[in-house]
């Protein structure tokens, strides 16, 4: 291994050392040559000459890192930090296979993992405490670790554990936990050799989920993102001492990580903030040009990728933001720097797009798409291989998909075809996938894995798939039929005629989707398939279909993606409104006060403003029921959270209007908004400041309302209510209440890791029972990547709640969560937390959950 001080020296003799096994893939070479250092040498792009190996010399020392080896991923994005690699001998032959040759257990963490030597290091939680841990190659045997402090718990849907991804850079391991601890460690040991506090020595206020920019080293200095406050963005310090070297820029970092970049032949450190993006020179720290790309600030990575000697791509807004194209200019007057295209359908995501060759790889939402690093125009769409992350490798897409495989591809500029495929792990992650001597290491928030590139010949990964039609439909046999005929027109006027209200629902239990028409490529997406999944065709035909089974009281919403364009309506079903399609079994439940005429005597609504510990106001709405002015007698109290979307979609006050009086007892009902942070309601629906708001309901609305109101005395008399957004702090309320809340109706309740654990400890610190309604619904979208399992998670919470003593009513319903699905319980809900009878409300309106 390099030291630290030879690095360039070092760099420039294992090129020379490596130059057979270059000649030998000069034309893989010349494919994936950065353009930057191609047009700066001048070297040509067509035959392979000696202008190559200057290239190539000069590039190493340019880049100032370890040199490309199939045995060193040394950091994030690997060893050119631009997540391609060539010198690897994988996919030589195309009969190659991929095969697990270990898999061990790992905690939780967002850090991918560094290729160094026989070593792999890498960031996790144990539940407990972070840590650093080397691992060998050879076996995932841990060699040692290093703990950076007490664990970093998750929120705002993120798991537990650090989240940057450490930098192997000679004989040392630099890494930056998520608080904020910056610190190098001696690779062989694990000994700490130096530590900075960042949020301490530069006055940082925390990113909303952690630090997470990653280290790169640049000549005996280790470059990193720190965001801290004046000139110090990006900050270079010395790697042996930890010194600060240089400091640079202005602005906050949230999830960037610098790149090393060269322009008209000069390297320089390209940096972004959560607003700009700037050139600084390496060995000074002078800020070069600086851009402002994002007057709101990025909420995602601000992803960097260099197109060429003058262009570099970078996303301008927040996650699914849009990418840009920036032109930089030297003349006698500097540098200029303009914008030079836009692609409106490459989304920022988890994954960072790779130029390869004529095509920029990247994503648009969950499908992979190629654009012309000239021009910006989209090249083409794939659905395959999938949500997932990808790095380029000997000219093959390796992608680390989201449901546990890993996949490898071919992309040329006309599309991506997949090669290989094998099933690691039940789930993937966010982490990339890292390269070694054999083959590839990955991870998720449970396990890591060594996937080696094999000789054997494997089986392709396209598979025949099987429409799910039921066994002995009607529908199935029509499909026999049309792919038999040989006069599929006809057969399909005959269908349509017969069938003129789509989609086609059979007794047996199944839902088929139709569309005719043109399109190379359909897809229905909704309940059921939430990020789309492609229809069948048959052959010779414009007739698209996809069945699934569907439950005889369901609702569904769905829609047409055609050649993967936006969503739309299904043209053969007459009964949808609104923006999608809608498919409603005979058994759905569509309560009866949705056809009740309006009432004579109306309540009233008024507003009043109420603020929380910082002093941040907000205007709750209060409905008094009518005759509330005249009567004497004091009123239950029912909070509703989320208050003026319910209030909005669950047409309240007609609501309560039509059912008070005749199911509901007459009430006080308060609807309390949440306020828009710097990620809109969800600072407060989930995100930090959760506990303010929970605490506002308690100790500054809940005695408001009694001094304005006449409110009944007694738990029982007082009730909270949330969906969606607002289930999980009506629920938190309700436990921190100290008893003076009694029920509680919750609908479709967030369920993330760090919700879970917020609500396990209200429930171990409540003393007095609860009467709770709970509706889930059948269709809620998962994310088991992220360690989110609706139903496991829902049956888990009712148990817990059950152990501790609380009273549990469930309903299930079989929709997708949403406002129609949850207004479709609304008096049932309200019958439970306001019951007309004296009786307790845990017995009011006990109906079994749908089946």
């Amino acid at each position: 291994m390099c030291g630290v001080a030879n690095v360039y020296t070092c760099n420039l003799l294992t090129v020379c050392l490596l130059l057979p096994v270059f000649i030998k893939n000069l034309t893989n070479l010349f494919a994936h040559i950065p353009y930057p250092l191609a047009e700066a040498c001048g070297a040509p792009m067509k035959t392979p000459n000696l202008a190559l190996i200057s290239l190539l010399l000069i590039g190493a020392a340019v880049l100032g890192q370890e040199t490309i080896q199939a045995s060193s991923w040394s950091g994030y994005l690997g060893p050119n930090r631009d997540g391609t690699t060539l010198g690897t001998h994988f996919f030589e032959k195309s009969d190659y296979g991929l095969e697990v040759r270990w898999r061990k257990k790992l905690g939780s963490g967002y850090s991918d993992i560094v290729v160094a030597g026989d070593e792999l290091f890498t960031m996790y939680s144990d539940g407990k405490d972070d840590y650093v841990v080397a691992m060998a190659q050879e076996t995932g045997k841990s060699i040692w670790r290093y703990r950076i402090g007490d664990t970093y718990v998750g929120h705002g849907g993120s798991a537990d554990g650090p989240l940057s991804t450490p930098l192997s850079y000679g004989d040392r391991l630099f890494a930056l936990g998520p608080r904020g601890q910056f610190f190098a460690l001696d690779k062989k040991s694990g000994r700490e050799l130096w530590r900075i506090d960042l949020r301490a020595t530069y006055n940082i206020e925390p990113p909303p989920w952690g630090f997470t920019s990653s280290p790169m080293a640049l000549d005996d200095k280790i470059i990193l993102g720190v965001g801290g406050e004046g000139e110090s963005m990006v900050c270079a310090f010395d790697a042996n001492t930890g010194r600060q070297v240089w400091c640079a820029g202005d602005g906050a970092v949230f999830y960037q990580s610098p790149r090393l970049m060269s322009f008209a032949g000069q390297p320089m450190i390209v940096a972004s903030s959560t607003s700009h993006v700037m050139g600084i020179d390496p060995k000074s720290g002078q800020t070069l040009w600086k851009q402002l790309v994002n007057e709101k600030g990025f909420s995602a990575t601000g992803a960097l990728t260099q197109l060429n000697a003058k262009q570099f791509l970078i996303c301008r807004g927040g996650f699914f933001g849009n990418y840009a194209t920036y032109e930089l200019n030297h003349d006698e007057g500097g540098w200029q720097i303009s914008e030079a295209w836009a692609q409106k359908d490459l989304k920022q995501t988890y994954q960072v797009p790779i130029l390869h060759g004529d095509v920029i790889i990247g994503n648009s939402n969950q499908f992979l798409i190629g654009v012309d690093p000239k021009s910006g125009n989209k090249l083409w769409t794939s659905r395959k291989p999938g949500k997932g992350q990808a790095i380029m490798v000997n000219g093959r897409l390796v992608t680390w998909c989201r449901d546990g495989s890993l996949r490898v591809g071919h992309v040329t500029a006309s599309g991506y075809e997949n090669e290989r495929q094998i099933q690691v792990f039940d789930v993937g992650s966010f982490n990339l996938p890292s390269v070694g001597p054999r083959g590839f290491f990955l991870r998720n928030l449970w396990e890591i894995a060594a996937v080696d590139v094999v000789a054997e010949k494997q089986t392709s990964a396209s598979t025949s798939e099987m429409p799910n039609l039921g066994k002995s439909t009607a529908f199935r046999s029509f499909i026999v039929r049309l792919q038999q005929s040989k006069n599929k027109a006809d057969l399909i006027t005959r269908f349509l005629d017969e069938h003129p209200s789509m989609p086609v629902i059979e007794d047996e239990g199944y839902v088929h989707f139709v569309y005719v028409g043109e399109g190379d490529d359909v897809a229905v997406m909704g309940t059921m398939a939430p990020e789309g999944e492609t229809m069948y065709r048959v052959s010779g035909s414009s007739f698209f279909y996809r069945g699934y089974p569907i439950e005889a009281d369901a609702r569904w919403d769905y829609g047409f993606m055609v050649d993967y364009q936006s969503p739309i309506k299904d043209p053969r079903n007459t009964d949808s409104s609104g923006p999608g399609s809608e498919v409603k079994m005979r058994g759905w439940r569509t309560p009866a006060f949705f056809a009740q005429a309006q009432p004579e005597h109306a309540g009233k609504i008024e507003s009043f403003d109420v603020k929380d510990r910082s002093e941040t106001a907000r205007s709750v709405t209060v409905y008094l029921p009518h005759g509330y002015e005249e009567a004497q007698s004091a009123f239950p109290l029912l909070v509703v959270n989320h208050g003026t979307s319910t209030f909005k979609h669950f047409e309240m006050q007609e609501t309560l209007d039509k059912l008070m009086q005749q199911s509901i007892r007459p009430a006080v009902v308060a609807f309390v908004p949440f306020t828009e942070g710097r990620f809109g309601i969800y600072d407060e629906s989930g995100g930090q400041k959760t506990g303010q708001y929970v605490d506002m309901l308690l100790d500054e609305l809940i005695p408001e309302l009694e001094r304005r109101y006449r409110l009944s005395e007694g738990s029982d008399l007082r009730s909270v209510m949330g969906s969606g957004a607002g289930a999980h702090v009506s629920l938190l309320a309700a436990l921190r209440s100290r008893g003076s809340i009694g029920t509680v109706a919750v609908q479709s309740i967030e369920l993330q890791v760090h919700l879970r654990k917020l609500i396990s400890a209200a429930i171990k610190e409540n003393k007095k029972p609860l009467a709770l309604s709970i509706d889930r619904c059948t269709y809620h979208r998962d994310a088991p990547d992220q360690d989110n399992d609706y139903p496991r998670d829902h049956q888990n919470l009712v148990n817990e709640l059950k152990r501790a003593g609380h009273k549990v009513m469930e309903r299930e319903i079989h929709a997708s969560p949403g406002w129609l699905a949850w207004r479709s319980q609304l008096d049932l809900v309200l019958q439970t937390l306001l019951p007309l009878t004296e009786t307790s409300a845990t017995d009011v309106n006990s109906e079994p959950a749908s089946k």
